[in-house]
């Protein structure tokens, strides 16, 4: 279970896991519930309940994927790993810790099935940042339905 923590391990890849990958399943199967549309609830939720804006003008805007990558640097999970970085938006947490969480290195990985999830499990996160970008706001109608529906589903 010490494998699976993001605050304690971050994107990291113990030796032992290169050599027997299925080590860090449960990882990657626990990191699927923080991506998605499930990702993209429970962040607004979250933010919701402790009053934390969606996005401040701090929040980058990106036009394109590549920008979104770009502005969710690795780096960014270890500082925040470290308390170096605190997200003050809803957003800052998608760039400070669940774009890594949606991208884990497909070294790793070494599951088809889990590459495939974790890339449409990117994707609504994607959608959020790049709305954000586009239109300078985040239709948050639109979240609470994907809330509903995930309710539902449930």
């Amino acid at each position: 279970i010490g494998l699976v923590s993001t605050s304690s391990n971050g994107n990291s890849v113990p030796p032992r896991a290169r050599a027997e990958p299925e080590l860090l399943w449960p990882r990657w199967a626990d990191r699927l519930e923080a991506v998605g549309d499930r990702g993209v609830v429970r962040c607004w939720q979250y933010g919701n309940e402790v009053n934390r804006p969606l996005f401040d003008a701090s929040t980058p805007r990106p036009s394109s994927e590549r920008e979104v990558w770009a502005a969710a640097a690795p780096g960014r999970l270890e500082a925040y790993r470290a308390k170096a970085l605190v997200s003050q938006t809803s957003l800052d947490h998608f760039y400070n810790v669940l774009l890594s969480v949606a991208r884990p290195p497909a070294w790793a990985l070494r599951n088809p099935y889990l590459e495939a999830a974790f890339s449409s499990g990117a994707a609504p996160l994607l959608r959020v940042c790049l709305e954000l970008g586009a239109t300078g706001g985040v239709d948050e109608e639109r979240i609470r339905a994907m809330a509903v529906r995930l309710d539902r589903e449930s």
